[in-house]
């Protein structure tokens, strides 16, 4: 009797029959939390997943309010981190037809940042409080407090529309 080895078993598993969605269970591995959820800042995979949700606080689930963005990471360009009175920010541009500059705010967001930038962070969400840690706690957990997405136009063009001279 033989044993098959661990490299065999998975190539067995992949080359089966049953969908590949069923095998790897996406709707656990990288699920939108519900809002009823428990707060948590972010979802994290191993590998890089194709889009990044936003995921916005109490006054996107109001009636005629956006709640979830869908932005595709192919079309996500430089971002940049730093630092303001009440915390940190950071902010990327998203460049489709319709160009947003969406800037992220909270504590402890670097993490954060840097898995976006890697393309491996399916969702963020924003709080719906400004969560304080309590006095005797490190406060180390992310935690996001605003996530603002407005229009977003190239400098020339905006230069160009405040009556800026391109000679």
């Amino acid at each position: 009797m033989t044993h098959a080895s661990g490299v065999e078993l998975e190539l067995e598993r992949l080359a089966s029959a049953e969908p590949f969605t069923r095998r790897i269970a996406p709707e656990k591995a990288a699920a939108l939390p519900e809002p009823s959820d428990p707060y948590k800042a972010f979802g994290f995979v191993e590998n890089e997943v194709n889009r990044l949700v936003l995921m916005m606080g109490k006054d996107g689930f109001k009636i005629g309010a956006v709640a979830y963005h869908f932005l595709q990471y192919t079309y996500i360009g430089r971002g940049e981190m730093g630092f303001d009175e009440a915390g940190q920010f950071f902010r990327f541009l998203y460049c489709d037809l319709d160009p947003k500059l969406v800037t992220v705010y909270g504590r402890n967001l670097l993490r954060i940042c840097d898995q976006i930038s890697q393309r491996r962070m399916p969702w963020i969400r924003e709080a719906d409080r400004n969560f304080k840690p309590p006095a005797d706690m490190p406060g180390d957990e992310p935690v996001i407090t605003r996530i603002e997405i407005t229009d977003w136009k190239p400098k020339e063009m905006r230069e160009q529309e405040e009556g800026g001279d391109f000679d």
